[in-house]
């Protein structure tokens, strides 16, 4: 079979396969898709579709690559020319500082030392004192 016969066979079946398929949706989901891939007046390859990531995090971001800020939420924005010829990471951080839970471990931290501290200068009598451990 001859190449070009071939790539005419083929391309047909799958303008056959294409147009079934399109056809078992409905009437107009099938358009906004179709219209949607190939445009209202040709096929739309070289056009550019912008689109928008936006995310909130709780607490404080300290790092993102996020193009900017919307309503406190960091956003991205992109075309379809960003991923032409590499792929494209949304890469965001935030941490929630507790007060509470500083200020509450602070406390046993202080706590600890002192009893460690009381201990170290009891058994420290002790030996001056002449009352050593046997």
């Amino acid at each position: 079979m001859p190449r070009q016969e071939w790539l005419a066979r083929t391309s047909a079946a799958l303008d056959y396969d294409i147009e079934r398929s399109f056809e078992a949706l409905p009437q107009q989901e099938g358009a906004e898709i179709m219209e949607g891939i190939f445009g209202a007046h040709g096929f739309r390859l070289f056009d550019r579709f912008p689109f928008e990531i936006h995310v909130s995090l709780p607490g404080d971001t300290y790092r993102s690559n996020a193009t900017g800020t919307a309503d406190g939420a960091l956003l991205w924005e992109f075309d379809n020319d960003t991923f032409v010829l590499r792929d494209y990471v949304v890469e965001a951080r935030s941490r929630i500082v507790y007060p509470s839970r500083i200020k509450t471990a602070g406390i046993v931290l202080g706590a600890l030392l002192a009893l460690a501290l009381a201990w170290i200068l009891w058994h420290q009598r002790l030996d001056r004192d002449g009352s050593a451990r046997q």
